[in-house]
């Protein structure tokens, strides 16, 4: 598949915003399933928070450690440049080892109907401990005029040299009340009372 040579900035940008919503859902989803509350072991709701989890995390995968399939696909590659880029290319070109098997039970068990499912309870901190060293490496390597605007934090974080790199908003605001809202990404969305100017 030929793809375009390189997206623009702005292009790379709006991307991004997709690509930390995706790692705040699985963070989120994380900390639901460790919960241990009558409210996630209810059959239904812990089921759906799995499902959501695994697909978040498949999506992440294809993004650190996958070439694109699609002309759109978005990439961690697509962000870098030279040196990095064929670092990147070289060590983050096939799903790790923690994640092979995980593929394989996500395309069997949940976005697809099959014999081969499993019944095996999933290690979902291995799975979020596995992506957050990706993401926590692609940070290091980015250059921060390529991400967007919900990453003003991280991109503070990594000026002033913070061991934090990635920092996210709250996944529950005001007790019960579950902050749902992303479209469209104003940062206040995330970083309640910051309103932007306007």
């Amino acid at each position: 598949m030929t793809r375009k040579s390189r997206r623009t900035p702005e292009e790379l940008r709006d991307a991004s915003n997709w690509l930390i919503y995706e790692y705040w859902m699985l963070k989120g989803l994380t900390d639901l399933l460790s919960r241990d509350d009558d409210l996630i072991e209810i059959g239904l709701l812990r089921n759906a928070v799995l499902d959501s989890f695994l697909i978040h995390a498949r999506a992440l995968v294809d993004f650190f450690y996958r070439k694109p399939k699609y002309e759109t696909d978005v990439v961690a590659s697509d962000y870098l440049d030279g040196e990095e880029k064929a670092h990147w290319e070289e060590h983050y070109s096939e799903d790790p080892d923690w994640f092979e098997d995980v593929r394989t039970r996500i395309d069997k068990g949940v976005a697809h109907i099959s014999y081969d499912r499993h019944k095996d309870a999933w290690d979902y901190g291995l799975i979020e401990r596995g992506i957050s060293t990706a993401i926590n490496e692609f940070v290091k390597r980015v250059s921060t005029d390529l991400l967007g605007t919900r990453w003003e934090r991280t991109k503070s974080n990594i000026e002033t040299g913070s061991e934090i790199y990635i920092e996210l908003p709250p996944f529950l605001i005001k007790g019960d009340t579950v902050k749902t809202s992303f479209y469209p990404l104003p940062s206040y969305d995330w970083y309640p009372g910051e309103q932007e100017d306007g």
